[in-house]
């Protein structure tokens, strides 16, 4: 157990759990068996005296590692595989050529592009010098003008198709492992390669829609991973435009350090993160809730018997959960015989003790 909050009033709880804990003895020698109620005997229970703690709500959240920049490299047009440059499991940097289709083809027509370009660039300055002079018309030396750009924008179209028959590393990365070997057909769009910046990682998590409120940007979040030992943290960069019509939850990424590049896209992360600021709030153990209909119960000791309190929950975890109403400080929980309970049953305290 924590030490005693220092606003609660130590004295009278002291005195309240010295009153409860004399006035059980007497009907101790009324109960029958240890543990149940019979016919004019109490039920031996033990208990809690409540209080309320300060402390900053902690929510838990499962996530996953996500790259910020992750692509499956693949050809813009179909071909054959003529070269293949992939290390795979290396790191490769921005622009390094990953693939060559053949491109035989295309390069034989703009070499023939260059021909005609060279052609048409003599005979268009051979007609300005001939506009300058008036020995032409002006449409005869804008026809001429004409067909060299038509060739140079084809030009242009060829090199766009010859550029696309090679695959290029849009950024620095990690590649994965390759699907085909040189002198396979693909089809454009085919996948050939996975390529990650393991420097660049978030961690993608989800918030209850009633907790999206208080996610703000630079929030710093703190995450687990199994096989690390050691308490990661992130810090929240943006969150979804909207809530999740199915979880009604909403999606935030928060940007992680991965020192050594340890992390890796798809892991599972066990995030915590604190939705609010400090506040005082009464905890139970979790065993005390009871599941009703709509929501929890449980039973306080009052006057020699239970008396049942329906309770509104907030934060919690396997070992307690916040009561965010139903209960006040120096209220007396009945902690154990959950099961055995009814309202009005008479109880006998064998032990009480503070819950903090």
């Amino acid at each position: 157990m924590q030490r005693l909050n220092p606003h609660f009033p130590g004295a009278a709880i002291l005195a309240c759990i010295f009153m409860i804990a004399t006035g059980c003895k007497k009907d101790t020698a009324s109960t029958s068996t240890p543990g149940q109620a019979g016919k004019g005997s109490s039920l031996k229970v033990t208990a809690y005296i409540l209080q309320k703690r300060s402390h900053i709500p902690s929510i838990f959240s499962s996530g996953t590692i996500v790259a910020i920049d992750q692509v499956m490299l693949s050809p813009e047009s179909g071909g054959k595989l003529v070269k293949l440059d992939i290390p795979e499991g290396k790191w490769v940097q921005k622009g390094h050529l990953i693939a060559k289709l053949n491109d035989s083809e295309l390069q034989a027509q703009l070499q023939k592009l260059r021909i005609q370009e060279s052609l048409a660039t003599e005979k268009e300055e051979r007609k300005r010098r001939l506009r300058e002079s008036n020995s032409i018309g002006k449409d005869e030396y804008e026809d001429a003008k004409y067909q060299l750009e038509v060739i140079r924008a084809d030009m242009g179209i060829l090199k766009s198709q010859i550029d696309k028959t090679e695959v290029h590393a849009p950024f620095a990365g990690l590649v994965g492992l390759r699907e085909f070997s040189p002198g396979a057909y693909v089809q454009a769009g085919t996948p050939l390669v996975s390529l990650v910046d393991l420097k660049e990682l978030a961690v993608e998590f989800f918030v209850p829609e009633q907790q999206g409120i208080h996610v703000r940007q630079g929030q710093r979040v703190r995450y687990l991973m199994d096989g690390i030992t050691d308490t990661l943290e992130a810090v929240v960069y943006a969150t979804e435009a909207k809530i999740d019509d199915h979880s009604r939850s909403l999606k935030v990424r928060a940007r992680a350090i991965n020192p050594g590049t340890k992390l890796r896209p798809g892991a599972y992360a066990r995030v915590f993160y604190a939705p609010g600021d400090l506040r005082s709030s009464i905890f139970i153990p979790t065993e005390a809730l009871i599941p009703v209909l709509k929501g929890y119960k449980v039973y306080l000791y009052k006057g020699g018997k239970a008396e049942e309190v329906v309770v509104e929950t907030g934060i919690r975890n396997e070992r307690e959960s916040e009561i965010r109403s139903g209960l006040q400080a120096g209220d007396t929980l009945i902690a154990s015989g959950i099961m055995r309970l009814r309202p009005g049953i008479s109880v006998n305290i064998d032990s009480v003790r503070l819950y903090e």
